[in-house]
């Protein structure tokens, strides 16, 4: 069977959960990235490619074009096109950085994921006429579009069906509080994701002052240490309350969203096998 190729912007939770899941069930998958990319995250989904140039998420592998050439994996000929059919077949993830992109290049897309926007928007140039886009929002660009509203996460809202009520939609409270730096210069990690951390206890330093945090929880979320950062850029996720998590993990709304995207896919790529 010749599976289809999912384009996927973004390397976040969700982009990595839906890149997991379509992966398990047989597509072909690519992620498109930019290079200079923050996420507090990076330790539990594959923006950690970006900075280690390969890596797994969950058995899954993934890995950058300079990675590969500096593996020996392609040669000096071959181009990232090549790259990506070595890594297709190899039943590895290519990780795709937009600046990597030349004008003129089509991605082999039969379908688009749209996680960043932005990243699509640059990345418009690059795709086929034909390729299907899977959004999160009712657009007349999304040819099918997946729920992010609470009370229907995750859930395929077909135009052949009537949209549901929206009464129940309430956001929960949330319990993942963020922390942007107040000044510009080299972010350190002086504490590790899962550690709990007390009110105003030191968790990071910019420039050796020391960063303390603002509440009593559990460090969820954070940059890799020694990146350069701008003000106002979010550098720790704390998740308050006495809940017991393991931040290492994606989030079950993650996969709850991937499987949304599977679903669509799924819908959609059978009426062109009948």
């Amino acid at each position: 069977m010749n599976w289809p190729v999912v384009t996927i912007t973004g390397s976040g939770d969700e982009a990595t959960a839906v890149a997991i899941r379509l992966f398990r069930a047989g597509f072909k998958i690519i992620i498109v990235t930019q290079l200079k990319t923050v996420d507090l995250h990076f330790h539990r989904n594959f923006t950690r490619v970006i900075y280690a140039g390969q890596g797994k998420v969950e058995g899954v592998s993934a890995l950058t074009f300079s990675q590969a050439f500096q593996q020996n994996l392609i040669t000096e000929e071959q181009n990232l096109f090549d790259f990506m059919r070595f890594a297709l077949n190899d039943r590895q993830i290519p990780v795709i950085f937009l600046e990597e992109l030349k004008r003129g290049q089509t991605l082999p897309a039969d379908y688009l994921v749209k996680i960043s926007d932005s990243i699509y928007e640059k990345l418009k140039p690059f795709l086929k006429e034909q390729t299907r886009i899977i959004g999160f929002e009712k657009k007349q660009e999304n040819d099918l579009w997946v729920s992010r509203e609470t009370a229907l996460w995750g859930q395929v809202q077909y135009p052949f069906l009537d949209e549901k009520e929206a009464a129940a939609r309430a956001e929960k409270p949330r319990l993942q509080k963020v922390i942007e730096t107040p000044l510009e210069g080299v972010f350190i990690a002086t504490k590790d994701i899962n550690e709990r951390v007390r009110e105003r206890e030191e968790i990071a330093k910019i420039n050796d002052i020391p960063i303390l945090s603002p509440y009593n929880g559990v460090i969820s979320g954070m940059i890799n240490s020694g990146a350069m950062v701008a003000r106002h850029t979010p550098i720790v996720e704390i998740t308050t309350g006495r809940v017991e998590i393991n931040a290492r993990w994606l989030p079950t709304e993650a996969f709850a969203l991937a499987g949304g995207v599977l679903e669509a896919i799924m819908f959609d790529w059978k009426n062109t096998l009948t």
